[in-house]
């Protein structure tokens, strides 16, 4: 249950989602349009939830067509570094995304994996 928070963050902000599972992710994993995606990340930052990466995937007529690329962030301390330092590694990597491919995004959506504390060891 990763993504849990993601997913409730997402609710919470009305944001349309879909579940990744039929596609092979893990369950509670939800795809958020990329457009969307910076209002949740917002939320996690001021919330103090660091985000540990996430992918970018492409879904085109109910079916995976790719997952295109992903980020991840190193685990730094103290902590507030971290979720800050995951934040503004986020936040750069979906802008320079739809900075380069802002023609085509009605079918991109990004995965988010956050960092709780069952997800490793600070």
């Amino acid at each position: 249950m990763k993504n849990n928070i993601v997913k409730n963050i997402a609710k919470e902000l009305d944001i349309a989602f879909i579940d990744l599972e039929p596609f092979g992710f893990a369950e509670n994993d939800i795809g958020l349009p990329i457009n969307e995606v910076q209002r949740l990340i917002s939320v996690l930052k001021d919330e103090c939830i660091p985000i540990l990466g996430g992918d970018i995937i492409i879904i085109e007529h109910n079916e995976l067509d790719v997952t295109c690329c992903g980020w991840s962030c190193d685990i730094t301390k103290p902590f507030s570094r971290f979720v800050e330092y995951s934040y503004n590694k986020t936040k750069q990597y979906i802008d320079n995304y739809i900075q380069i491919n802002k023609e085509e995004l009605d079918s991109v959506y990004v995965d988010i994996v956050v960092f709780s504390g069952s997800n490793i060891n600070v």
